[in-house]
């Protein structure tokens, strides 16, 4: 076969399109290099169609031009550490530089670590990746690892000591705190600065506490993005005095609720429990300086607990703990300091309240206790049935108008619920009454505030027990009846006492301390005492009685120690009877008085005294100028003022004064000095007030006539304004002049 044969010339064209083939194709990237994570890059510049011209030109006219490829690429980045957010320019070099195409792409191993594109690469994700450059011609490549982490928080430094110690009060400088962000931008400016244990500690770098104990002192910046830091420093604050009563194993007032004993020493600061206050005043506050008793105390002005009910000091910690609707007692002991001068201390209390009552309330400082010094006080809140439902409290308050400084520093409580034999109380009707009725406190019952019927056999005095268990007048249990404040007895009320019938009563007791006994009866027109006899049994038992009309708008028996913070009786028995009274003369009052009966009272009946308000009574003095009328006697009784709105007891009436009767009352005295034109008036129990008449210096009978408004009890005599003067009584005398 004969072979076809190609002339030269026509070869050589033919294989000069083939190379020029080739060179056009390898300058296009595939498809599967064009990506999101990828980038082509192309170096090569667009030939004008004038070159293309010349170009083909000069192929037609001469040798095919030479090829130059990529032999290499290098691929850097501007950083290989990153933040999430940052970004970083790529940098490529493609060698030859006279490459005929240039062009590469750039891709990322993981795009949630970091992306790239426009030659920059953007962190995204914590984690690594590695970024690669490919060249469009030949497929080079170079590789870098790029870190990508997440934008670290700001940094909080402290200069110095993180724990540290000083005196309560005391100024203790903190040590230097800074903060800085990642770029070490300063932040100190914006670091807040709190300690936990009480507040208002720190300013301008200057820590000083009253609280003593650990106080963590809290450093806390953070950034727009939400990254923060925090640190604290510890300061261990010392009290003045040490801390030495334990209150271990007694420090839950939950313990109340199951006859258990609650102990505070205000150690754990303001998470002590008895800090759990409703204060609406701000009267207190926690120190462990030298106001303190030792430790902690707890400081109360109580000035700021005065002029309304709202603004006393309740602590509420035992809401939840007392023994509701059942009767309990309530004992109480706490240590107090008077950190002002001695003023108006006789008028603090404290007590023990539920909503919809006034308190059972128990003075616990004295006119005459020493600022500084340090007494202790307890009292109980005898068979007290704190309501089902509703707040209850224990409670601090001043019931007084003198704005005198008072404040006091309490401490080292004691509280404890004791458990009373559960009695049924009972109140008899009205016809049970005619019938007569006996509270034995066992089978029939009876309440009394400041009042606790205990179990005889269970009583600790062995004395005292066998009197009683020996005696027809006590069964098993007994009415315990303690402190000044009155015993409001629940058997006899105005639901069964009928007004102007006679009512006898006897009552036998065995008296601790029955100093000051009256039996007052409660009512509408004025508080009555009665008159009773008290008969000796002997081995301490005393047997009281009483035979009387009831009055109009009676209300309830009290059983009273009037003036004896350590009052304490056990009653028996009492027995009551309503009957119909004796018939009455004409002309006569409830009480049996007739027109025309008078009493002139020409000392005062509890003796001199000085009340250490301003006020006091005291013998005479011999002052020749006050007994110079032959109507002053021979020795009136000296009065001394220098105050205001100060009172002084003369007499109690005992039924002499009746309510709706219009008497004569005709002071003699001697007026032997007075500044003013401050005014002497008549006070009938606190609530109605008489003026008397002149305060001129000199001699004075002065007599008014007065519808009486109500059953007197107390008489007294009132100076309302602030005057100095010294005044001296004859006597008194009140006579009965017309019947209502």
């Amino acid at each position: 076969m004969k072979r076809k044969i190609i002339p030269l010339l026509t070869l050589a064209l033919m294989l000069g399109v083939v190379a020029c083939g080739n060179n056009n194709s390898s300058s296009e990237p595939s498809s599967s290099e064009l990506s999101s994570s990828s980038e082509t890059v192309n170096t090569s510049e667009a030939q004008s169609s004038s070159e293309k011209q010349s170009s083909s030109e000069a192929q037609s006219s001469s040798e095919t031009p030479s090829v130059v490829n990529v032999e290499s690429v290098t691929l850097t980045l501007g950083k290989t550490s990153l933040y999430i957010g940052e970004t970083t320019t790529v940098n490529v070099e493609v060698l030859p530089s006279d490459a005929n195409d240039k062009s590469y792409s750039l891709t990322s191993s993981n795009t949630g670590v970091a992306t790239v594109s426009n030659n920059e690469v953007v962190a995204v994700g914590e984690g690594t990746t590695t970024i690669t450059v490919t060249s469009t011609d030949g497929g080079k490549t170079s590789s870098v690892e790029v870190t990508v982490s997440q934008i670290p928080n700001p940094e909080i430094t402290i200069d110095g000591e993180k724990v540290l110690t000083v005196a309560a009060g005391q100024d203790l400088q903190l040590p230097t705190v800074s903060a800085k962000d990642y770029l070490d931008n300063d932040l100190t400016e914006t670091i807040e600065i709190e300690d936990l244990a009480e507040a208002g500690t720190i300013k301008d770098g200057v820590f000083n506490a009253k609280i003593a104990g650990e106080h963590r002192i809290a450093y806390y910046v953070e950034e727009e993005d939400g990254r923060y830091d925090e640190d604290e420093i510890v300061v261990n604050v010392t009290p003045a005095h040490p801390e030495n009563f334990d209150v271990t194993g007694h420090n839950d007032p939950a313990l109340m609720a199951d006859y258990g004993t609650f102990k505070e020493n205000f150690e754990r600061g303001k998470k002590s429990p008895l800090m759990a206050l409703n204060d609406s005043n701000n009267a207190t506050y926690l120190t462990g300086t030298n106001e303190a008793i030792n430790g902690n105390s707890l400081i109360i002005d109580m000035n700021k607990t005065a002029g309304s009910a709202a603004n006393s000091v309740f602590l509420s910690a035992f809401n939840d703990y007392f023994k509701r609707d059942e009767q309990a007692t309530y004992k109480v002991s706490f240590k107090y300091k008077l950190l002002t001068e001695n003023n108006n201390h006789g008028d603090v209390y404290f007590g023990l309240s539920w909503d919809g009552s006034n308190g059972l309330n128990n003075q616990f400082t004295s006119t005459g206790s020493a600022k500084d010094q340090v007494y202790e006080y307890s009292c109980s809140f005898p068979g007290t049935t704190v309501p089902a439902t509703g707040n209850a409290y224990f409670f601090f308050f001043k019931l007084s108008g003198s704005t005198d400084d008072i404040k006091i520093a309490v401490d080292d409580f004691t509280i404890e619920t004791i458990q009373l034999a559960q009695i049924t109380a009972v109140e008899p009707t009205s016809a049970q009454l005619t019938e007569g009725f006996t509270w034995d406190f066992k089978d029939n019952g009876a309440t009394a505030t400041n009042g606790e019927t205990v179990i005889v056999n269970n009583l600790e005095n062995e004395t005292m027990k066998s009197v009683m268990q020996s005696s027809e007048y006590f069964s098993d249990n007994a009415l315990k009846l303690i402190n000044a404040d009155g015993h409001l007895f629940s058997g006899l009320t105005k639901n069964n006492m009928t007004t102007e019938k006679q009512l006898d009563i006897e009552m036998v007791y065995y008296a601790v301390n029955d100093g000051g006994f009256h039996l007052i009866m409660m009512g509408d027109n004025g508080n009555k005492t009665l008159d009773i006899t008290n008969e000796d049994l002997g081995n301490g038992l005393k047997k009281v009685t009483f035979s009387g009309i009831i009055a109009s708008g009676w209300n309830q028996l009290n059983i009273y120690g009037a003036g004896n913070a350590n009052f304490e009786i056990y009653v028996g028995q009492l027995k009551a009877k309503v009957s119909e009274p004796p018939v009455r003369e004409e002309d006569t009052t409830i009480n049996g008085h007739k027109v025309g009966d008078s009493w002139t009272i020409s000392e005062r009946q509890w003796g001199n005294e000085d009340k250490g308000n301003g006020l006091k009574t005291e013998a005479f003095d011999n002052n020749a100028d006050a007994i110079a009328n032959e109507k002053m006697g021979t020795a009136p009784t000296k009065f001394t003022i220098n105050a205001a709105n100060v009172n002084m007891e003369w007499f109690q009436a005992n039924g002499r004064i009746e309510n709706g009767h219009t008497y004569t009352i005709t002071l003699t005295y001697y007026v032997a000095s007075w500044e003013g034109s401050a005014r002497m008036m008549y006070n009938f129990d606190n609530q109605v007030f008489e003026n008397v008449g002149s305060t001129s210096v000199g001699f004075h009978e002065e007599t008014i006539t007065w519808t009486a408004t109500k059953d007197v009890d107390f008489f007294s005599l009132y100076f309302p304004d602030t005057t100095n003067g010294v005044v001296y009584v004859a006597n008194v005398t009140v006579t009965l002049v017309d019947l209502a």
